[in-house]
């Protein structure tokens, strides 16, 4: 695959996420206007009983915990113009590696928190298992440790590459 075609793939992606966001809070937003899900304005005294609300929220949350992944996801993309120019040991790139790293591991952290806590504060009832979105929450936080090696790894070789230039 050539490089400008991974590009456009990675904004393809960064498309479809920040699209699925904004379309998800939408739906939310609607949702608690339109009565489905009772607002904490019109209806205080329900909110103990009101599942609803609970799990608008929890949506809007698992929503919010894409925002970090979008943020990884654009530090990778500005990483590929390094990259084509064959620039590898240029300091930004080990930025943005550990960038993108932060924000992957803490997604998947934060996700795998609320979907943890998300039949607690739904049913009241805990849940210990590892689903499909378990399984794919521990990924992102996989490759959130592989960013921050990498940007170890990259930091390293640059000091290294300085001082083999020094070095006659």
């Amino acid at each position: 695959m050539k490089t400008s075609s991974f590009k456009y793939a990675i904004k393809a992606l960064q498309i479809f996420i920040a699209i699925t966001l904004v379309i998800g809070i939408a739906i939310v937003v609607h949702l608690l206007y339109t009565g489905r899900v009772y607002s904490f304005i019109t209806a205080p005294a329900l909110m103990k009983d009101n599942f609803e609300i609970k799990s608008g929220i929890l949506v809007l949350l698992n929503l919010a915990f894409l925002i970090p992944l979008l943020i990884g996801i654009n530090s990778l993309v500005k990483t590929i113009p390094y990259f084509e120019k064959q620039n590898y040991f240029a300091p930004v790139i080990s930025k943005k590696f550990k960038l993108s790293s932060k924000a992957f591991i803490f997604s998947g952290i934060a996700a795998l928190i609320l979907q943890f806590i998300s039949p607690l504060i739904e049913n009241s009832r805990v849940v210990v298992g590892l689903g499909m979105k378990s399984l794919l929450y521990l990924f992102i936080l996989v490759v959130g440790f592989f960013f921050g090696f990498l940007a170890q790894v990259f930091t390293k070789a640059r000091a290294m590459e300085q001082e083999n230039d020094l070095t006659i």
